[in-house]
């Protein structure tokens, strides 16, 4: 069986897309894994008009565990 996590995080996507994004982020109150994705989603399409690096960025954006992410803002908030 293949060990594909990455730096402890589900995988590569996830641990750049909350190191990129959220890592140093302050939130007020817990969040959801789709509030996470609409976030970077509408800050990517907010910065480009027709980018080609800005399109892969959001193709990978599937492979991300969004759920994971929210799990650690919400875990913060707590404690």
């Amino acid at each position: 069986m293949t060990n594909n996590t990455y730096n402890g995080w589900t995988n590569y996507e996830t641990w750049r897309v909350n190191l990129e994004w959220f890592d140093g982020m302050e939130f007020e109150a817990p969040t959801t894994a789709d509030a996470c994705r609409e976030m970077v989603e509408e800050i990517i399409e907010s910065n480009s008009d027709y980018d080609p690096a800005a399109w892969m960025i959001s193709n990978t954006l599937d492979a991300v565990n969004w759920y994971e992410i929210a799990d650690m803002i919400n875990e913060e908030l707590e404690g």
